[in-house]
């Protein structure tokens, strides 16, 4: 009786944790959230650049967000507030003048009724504090790096991207998903990329279904064939391509890849966590013709509470 006693004192404690379903049948996923949600967000990353021969730079990042989606006449609004972010440079605390100014700020992600953004409002905001409170050359390239259209552009694609992968994901577990798209390129120009998504688990906490979704994405078919089961010729026919377009990446002289793994909510498509992996290889051929190889990895894990 005390050992019961225990178990359901823990139950309560932790909540109920039981395993969704594991055969075949596809799921669907629904954006179907409540009309009004509040819920925070953890997140910590580290990125390494690393320049030809030079030491690498490590920078590391901890932030903490309040998000509030609510349902408008036409869809939905996700307004998100950073309360504090720290980033350390090998080590060191970086002086990052902008950790004052993203507390003041709400960006405002405009959402049509089945969960696409269109736009992302809160930028101009944003660059008006940045102009009015720090270094006026510090703003200038500021701005001139991170211009306001290409942050809001830039967003959108990553929320459409890995929203429209998880709304038409439409599998049974342990089946992969194939789909291709191009990737802009801040000079103008784009990549193909290949992605491969599975729903590796299922569960239930609380009586909510869960899947934990993973998800492969690389703009070198060769080196996506090495990490999955089909060989490079069976992933060209499943993409619909030729060696073409194989051929059009490389001349790039820039390879991205990525892994992420999502928990999330089949029926709501609200998120639980994601952990993800980005690897970018530029190949970069200065003025004298000598060629410096640049390198960067960042992960990222992000928990949110409900």
């Amino acid at each position: 009786m005390k050992r019961l006693l225990i178990a359901l004192a823990l139950l309560a404690l932790f909540g109920c944790s039981s395993e969704g379903p594991k055969d075949s049948t596809p799921l669907e996923f629904t954006f179907s959230p409540p009309d009004s949600v509040t819920y925070t967000e953890v997140s910590v990353s580290e990125r390494i650049q690393k320049f030809g021969d030079a030491d690498p730079m490590i920078d590391s990042t901890r932030a903490y967000a309040v998000h509030t989606l609510v349902a408008t006449d036409s869809g939905y609004e996700l307004q998100s507030r950073t309360d504090s972010m720290y980033t350390t440079r090998n080590g060191e605390l970086l002086d990052d003048p902008t950790r004052e100014i993203l507390p003041r700020v709400t960006f405002v992600r405009v959402m049509d009724t089945g969960g696409t953004a269109l736009d992302i409002l809160g930028y101009d905001r944003f660059y008006a504090l940045i102009d009015s409170s720090l270094d006026p050359q510090f703003a200038a390239r500021m701005k001139q790096n991170m211009p306001p259209r290409m942050m809001v552009e830039r967003e959108l694609l990553t929320w459409n991207t890995k929203h429209g992968q998880l709304a038409s994901l439409n599998a049974g577990l342990n089946e992969r998903v194939y789909e291709s798209s191009p990737m802009p390129l801040p000079n103008g120009d784009s990549l193909a990329s290949f992605q491969s998504a599975e729903i590796i688990d299922t569960f239930r906490t609380d009586g909510v279904l869960l899947a934990r979704v993973k998800t492969h994405s690389h703009t070198d078919l060769r080196a996506l064939a090495a990490l999955l089961p089909p060989t490079f010729d069976e992933l060209k026919e499943m993409y619909k391509i030729d060696d073409s377009v194989v051929a059009a990446n490389a001349e790039k002289h820039i390879v991205i890849s990525e892994t992420v793994e999502t928990v999330v909510e089949v029926e709501t498509m609200l998120i639980h966590s994601e952990s993800r992996r980005q690897e970018i290889d530029i190949d970069q051929t200065g003025s004298g013709g000598q060629v410096m190889k640049i390198n960067v990895v960042e992960t990222n894990h992000a928990e949110f509470t409900y």
